[in-house]
């Protein structure tokens, strides 16, 4: 996988509310910044293990869940992020009604997690949660939700014109920009989505 590393800086403070939450799972480590990230994939690559990557905006549901437990049965461990991406939002779309729900999340990656460690060798489990920060995530200026606004993207064409991007025209662009940046702070050797990403 490419390591294309580097970013644009992010106005949202989505992110910072997950981090100052007092829910701290047991089973598993949070990540907020990609050097300690990088450290523990290291470790793990250096011991031969794999690694399942779920991208989610969090708000966690059972479509996820199956994605984390696929991820399981096909790796030896499984990194998670939970990320409200704002670039994804147009102008004109509310991205402070999106649902951020931090404890209930780790309540359900930790009672997962107890359920995968009781399946025996052979599976996986959940390793790291990566709740990135905008700052981390969009750290140089802020970008622009505008079609033709400021910053560096992904852009997909001429699928960004249809779909999704009929009516929300910087969606594509959001999520190709956001998962190009995950891809490259996880370098995961598996990736999972459902169906409704695909």
């Amino acid at each position: 996988m490419s390591r294309l590393v580097n970013s644009v800086k992010s106005f949202s403070n989505a992110s910072a509310a997950a981090a100052r939450s007092a829910r701290q799972p047991t089973s598993f480590q949070v990540f907020r910044d990609v050097p300690e990230l990088h450290q523990l994939r290291r470790k793990l690559v250096q011991n031969d293990r794999t690694i399942g990557f779920v991208p989610t905006m969090g708000a966690l549901h059972e479509g996820h869940l199956s994605l984390i437990q696929e991820a399981a049965r096909e790796n030896t461990d499984v990194f998670v992020s939970i990320y409200v991406n704002p670039t994804q939002f147009g102008v004109n779309e509310d991205l402070s009604s999106y649902p951020r729900t931090w404890d209930g999340d780790v309540k359900k990656l930790e009672k997962l997690n107890e359920e995968l460690g009781n399946l025996g060798a052979g599976t996986g489990r959940i390793t790291a949660i990566f709740a990135p920060t905008s700052k981390v995530m969009y750290p140089t200026l802020p970008p622009s939700s505008e079609i033709d606004g400021h910053g560096s993207f992904v852009d997909i064409t001429p699928l960004a014109r249809n779909l999704e991007g009929v009516s929300h025209p910087v969606f594509f662009r959001g999520v190709a920009t956001i998962c190009m940046k995950k891809f490259n702070m996880t370098t995961p050797d598996r990736v999972y989505f459902g169906q409704k990403d695909v």
